[in-house]
């Protein structure tokens, strides 16, 4: 609830005017600075984090074109391809095949300039239309950095996704689902899929995850 301001010389209450709460809250930089041996170091480590990231996005076309191929038929599902093959989880196999679906996406969309990391991709993959995709990334993508956070809040004020304040909690709530989008989307991909014996204890395992983030969100939301 907004804090009221007594105005002794009118001797009314008035309600300051505040700005829609849309952006993510970020630390401020401390006043701390690195030493010359701690900037190399960090520069260093930052270049892994990099290619990470880049190997990230490289599996995740991998992943699209094999999926879009059918080039798993050999298996009686993508998922059970990606179990059996790489130990690929449905969820974990379900980051990939999101992040490929929305490169794609874009790609055909003509947008030049693509996603760098998977968070962006996440937050882009939320939207379940993709022209709504296309158009918050071909408008946040003219600024310098793009954030996680600038993707979400834009796709708010269009309004092709929830409120900033359920989408902030039910990331607190689990990295790996990250919005209500990225929930259905596995339960949807669960309800898809054909399984076999192979994939029933990985099934049952998510089935149990996404009980708890359900009931979770209910004791959030009362």
């Amino acid at each position: 609830m907004a804090a009221t301001l007594k105005i002794h010389s009118v001797k009314k209450k008035t309600t300051p005017k505040t700005e829609p709460k849309t952006l993510a809250k970020r630390r401020k930089p401390t006043t701390k600075q690195l030493t010359p041996q701690q900037q190399r170091q960090l520069r260093s480590q930052e270049a892994v984090i990099l290619k990470g990231e880049q190997a990230f996005l490289a599996t995740a076309r991998a992943i699209r074109t094999i999926e879009a191929n059918k080039l798993w038929v050999e298996f009686r599902s993508i998922n059970a391809y990606l179990l059996n093959k790489w130990d690929f989880s449905p969820q974990e196999a379900s980051r990939y095949k999101i992040a490929g679906q929305v490169l794609e996406i874009l790609e055909k969309g003509g947008c030049k300039r693509l996603p760098t990391n998977e968070a962006q991709c996440r937050e882009l993959g939320v939207m379940s239309q993709p022209d709504h995709q296309s158009e918050v990334w071909k408008e946040v993508s003219r600024k310098e950095k793009v954030t996680a956070a600038l993707i979400r809040n834009t796709a708010i004020e269009k309004g092709f996704i929830a409120k900033a304040e359920l989408a902030e909690k039910i990331d607190l709530m689990t990295p790996q689902v990250g919005a209500v989008g990225r929930l259905t989307q596995v339960a949807q991909a669960l309800v898809q899929l054909e399984i076999d014996d192979a994939d029933k204890e990985a099934a049952k395992k998510e089935i149990e995850h996404i009980e708890k983030l359900i009931a979770a969100l209910k004791e959030k939301l009362r």
